[in-house]
């Protein structure tokens, strides 16, 4: 008995003390948030191209801001302009089209689009989504789309 608590003793006095964790350490800040994407950013007339996802067809648009909240859209093969609305939301601009006849997609429906868009190295880069007027909760395509500033 005397050996085991000698040898429990000995275990006892020759390990070593746990160091604790630093608890003081501090945790670096998050990265800044992206500047906020204002509507004088975005003022003036765009053009670009829009391609639909899973095709390599493009379609050839202009964009006109005509205010802090509204724009027109020039869409190919549209014959008048779509009316938009715009709100912008941190570094994002959210753009909603009024009904209009698309003759880009079969049957030519009644359409809106809806599309998130963002200023990258001069140029305005997002996605869009076009639904059936009729029934906004159905997505019939999807785009990819680029813009310039035009001179």
């Amino acid at each position: 008995m005397r050996k085991a608590f000698f040898l429990a003793l000995a275990v006892v006095g020759c390990s070593k003390a746990e160091t604790p964790a630093d608890t003081t350490a501090t945790v670096p800040p998050p990265p800044p948030a992206p500047a906020a994407l204002t509507p004088a950013q975005v003022a003036g007339t765009w053009t670009g191209t829009s391609k639909r996802e899973g095709t390599d067809s493009t379609v050839a648009f202009s964009v006109i801001s005509t205010s802090d909240s509204t724009g027109k859209v020039v869409i190919a093969g549209v014959k008048d302009t779509v009316t938009t609305t715009t709100r912008f939301d941190a570094d994002s601009m959210i753009v909603t089209s009024v009904a209009y006849k698309e003759p880009n997609v079969k049957g030519n429906p009644m359409v809106t689009f809806r599309s998130v868009g963002r200023l990258t190295g001069g140029k305005l880069v997002g996605t869009a989504a076009v639904m059936p007027a009729s029934k906004p909760d159905s997505v019939i395509a999807r785009f990819r789309w680029e813009a310039t500033k035009a001179p």
